[in-house]
């Protein structure tokens, strides 16, 4: 699956560590991992980034926005209160941002619970009796993870998203912690980049689920790379042979770990073979195990889910899938070879 949800009732510190090592990350009071994600109607692959702390030491321009911040403002770290006064600061950290936004800050990090399962922390930044930032964090046993970060618009020169990252690690180098997850980066899609200044990360490869050196990462080993390397090859392959299909978007590929449907289509991007009126063959590739797979689909369509119309809006639909697809699960059609799944894909192409 490319995208796994659940939501814990309860999550211990070193509960915690493990999913944190495994690259999840927590939304709301959810906890989730995947392999893509979709940013201004293009798939990406987010990679999840950590950073040991043993033996850290911040780079020079980092020193700087430390020293400079802490002199001129008064920060605290605490145990995590929502209160007006840090939803005030969200409703207005929010507006530099497009796109679908939790309407506060108690949905965003509590889903609109008053329990919180996890032990959250806070960075808060005053200048004189004026908040002007304030930052997430989660503890583990031996980590902890930055969850959000939120400040005045007015204090962007500051860099203070940053700054409350660096509070946070140097909290956890006080408390005696081994890890420090600042969530992913999003290579080809450079709004997460300011996440790789914090010092020298390690990243999760997606295959084999260990931790390497970021000197090593090359994108053309991210799941979304492969994924579109080996349906492009396969689009072209099936035109030789006289099968016209189409590479379609699905930005509704992770909506079934929401509600529990184990038979929706989990795969950002598909191979479409041949549509009907109720029916949608595709052909998609799972990147992680090196499978092509074929699914006859039923279709349903998205615009009759009213919670998704506003991920659906931005998309064209000469390129995008707008129905719901769901399929159960067909051994049949799964295969390691390109020249295999195209000898199935021509024959679904021609029948009745």
């Amino acid at each position: 699956m490319s995208t796994i949800i659940i939501r814990p009732e309860k999550l211990s510190h070193q509960q915690l560590d493990k999913l944190l090592a495994l690259g999840w990350f927590r939304m709301g009071q959810l906890i989730f991992t995947c392999h893509y994600i979709f940013f201004d109607k293009t798939c990406y692959s987010p990679m999840w980034l950590r950073l040991q702390l043993e033996g850290y030491e911040m780079s020079k321009s980092l020193r700087k926005i430390n020293r400079k911040n802490r002199a001129a403002f008064q920060v605290s770290v605490q145990k995590a209160v929502i209160d007006k006064e840090k939803n005030n600061l969200f409703l207005r950290h929010k507006k530099r941002f497009k796109g679908y936004k939790s309407a506060t800050l108690q949905q965003t990090l509590l889903d609109q619970e008053e329990h919180n399962i996890y032990d959250t922390y806070e960075v808060t930044v005053y200048d004189g009796d004026l908040l002007i930032a304030a930052s997430f964090f989660d503890v583990g046993e031996n980590s902890t993870t930055s969850i959000m970060g939120i400040f005045d618009p007015d204090y962007s020169k500051f860099s203070l998203g940053l700054f409350t990252m660096l509070v946070e690690i140097e909290y956890g180098i006080a408390t005696g912690r081994d890890f420090y997850y600042p969530g992913y980066f999003v290579p080809k899609y450079p709004l997460f980049d300011y996440k790789l200044r914090l010092g020298k990360m390690e990243y999760l490869y997606a295959k084999d689920r260990a931790w390497y050196s970021f000197e090593k990462f090359k994108n053309n080993k991210t799941p979304i790379f492969e994924l579109r390397k080996k349906l492009k090859s396969l689009k072209k392959t099936l035109k030789e042979a006289g099968v016209e299909t189409k590479i379609l978007n699905y930005p509704l590929f992770d909506k079934g770990s929401f509600d529990g449907s184990p038979q929706l289509i989990q795969s950002p991007l598909f191979l479409s073979i041949k549509q009907t009126n109720k029916t949608h063959v595709i052909v998609d590739y799972d990147a992680i195990k090196n499978k092509y797979r074929l699914f006859i689909c039923k279709r349903y369509p998205g615009h009759l889910f009213n919670s998704w119309i506003n991920i659906l809006e931005p998309f064209s639909k000469r390129n995008t899938c707008f129905d719901y697809l769901s399929a159960e699960s067909n051994d049949l059609g799964i295969y390691s070879k390109e020249a295999d799944i195209a000898k199935l894909a021509i024959a679904f192409s021609t029948s009745k």
